[in-house]
């Protein structure tokens, strides 16, 4: 068994759409406009196309304010 290496987030953390702080959920996804962003989950719900190789990642804010890799 292999320890999987944490990714963390090391770009802007508000939502390019609404500029808000992405709170506990950060999106860097494909959007349905064809550019890619950096989405808040209701941005994201709207906007984004899908969490998958080649279409987006998403992060969740840790404990410390760090975002970490959880799928994509």
């Amino acid at each position: 068994m292999t320890d999987k290496k944490e990714i963390e987030w090391l770009g802007n953390e508000g939502c390019d759409f609404c500029h808000r702080a992405c709170g506990e959920d950060l999106y860097d996804a494909k959007t349905c406009f064809g550019s890619w962003a950096v989405m808040d989950y209701e941005c994201f719900q709207k906007y984004g196309i899908a969490v998958a190789p080649g279409y987006g990642q998403h992060y969740k804010k840790t404990s410390d304010g760090r975002y970490v890799k959880v799928e994509g």
